[in-house]
């Protein structure tokens, strides 16, 4: 492994500044040490999270592996990553929320794999979410799985070369939200992603801070679906179906544990006559999931799924 190699881990924060000291720590614990974190605050100015998240950062002003770097005002979490890449002097990148953090040898072991598997350009592992241990099992181009929502990555499990970043753009930053699904989906159109099996990210027990619903939810949908337009329409027919039916069984549900019925009532509507037998499945689909990630949330220890 080239110990020559610069990381840049970069965290984007917004509202939710209690977990962040957890964050950073797991970042500068790593077993790896040429690293740099770089903290990008997307509070407005003059809010309680702003200033909250200036006196935890007060705490690293002298420690020169991390580099604090305030938005002018509130952009999104795609923004926020993209000022991050700018910033960054490492030869590779990672990402990681505010509310996730490391496990000590994340970076070293994810590292060590990159640089020896050449036919990939970047690399995800396990994660534990929930109690739960999410293994991965797929490596390559992972479009398919993606679309469909039957590989979901988490940000924080990613590495990358930071020219294959900048070669495809960074984030979008019109994406409020799916905005590592998109990232993704551009990025396996040029190159592929490897993995390690071990769990080497924990993701934290986020209340939804920073979520959207209603007609939002939907336009964000949509604007999903307009941007890869050209990679549905190479699809098959049923392929169509199963993926949009798999995206909008979720909507139906975010719906109605939010309140929107009315919305829950004219969506489910529309895909039950559109398509009554993929809608159907998804939505039982979705239901199993729910009361299978209840069951392991109610049992102690570690459970395990396949990604």
């Amino acid at each position: 492994m080239n110990l020559d190699t610069k990381v840049s881990v970069i965290i984007p924060t917004y509202r939710r500044p209690v977990m962040l000291r957890r964050a950073i720590e797991s970042v500068l614990s790593q077993t790896y040490k040429n690293i740099e974190v770089i903290i990008v605050d997307d509070n407005n100015p003059g809010t309680k999270a702003r200033s909250q998240t200036e006196e935890i950062m007060d705490h690293y002003k002298n420690n020169k592996e991390v580099r604090y770097i305030k938005h002018e005002k509130n952009k999104n979490g795609a923004a926020a990553r993209n000022t991050g890449i700018k910033k960054s002097s490492g030869g590779v990148i990672c990402f990681l929320d505010d509310d996730d953090y490391f496990l000590p040898e994340k970076i070293e072991k994810q590292l060590k794999y990159l640089q020896s598997q050449q036919q990939y350009h970047g690399i995800y592992c396990g994660r534990i979410q929930k109690g739960q241990y999410i293994k991965p099992e797929k490596s390559g181009d992972m479009t398919k799985e993606i679309l469909s929502l039957t590989f979901t990555p988490t940000t924080c499990s990613l590495m990358f070369y930071k020219n294959v970043i900048e070669d495809i753009d960074g984030f979008n930053e019109s994406f409020k939200r799916h905005q590592d699904f998109e990232f993704l989906l551009r990025f396996f159109q040029k190159y592929k992603l490897g993995f390690i099996e071990e769990a080497l990210v924990v993701i934290g027990d986020n209340l939804g801070e920073n979520a959207i619903h209603g007609k939002e939810l939907e336009s964000m949908k949509k604007n999903f679906f307009d941007t890869f337009s050209n990679i549905m329409s190479g699809l098959g027919r049923r392929e169509r179906k199963e993926i949009y039916c798999s995206h909008y069984s979720k909507v139906f549900w975010n719906h109605i544990n939010h309140g929107y019925i009315w919305l829950a009532i004219k969506l489910f509507l529309k895909y039950m006559i559109k398509y009554p037998f993929e809608f159907s499945k998804s939505n039982l689909t979705f239901v199993y999931r729910y009361l299978q990630n209840q069951k392991s949330q109610s049992n102690k220890g570690i459970s395990y799924s396949k990604e």
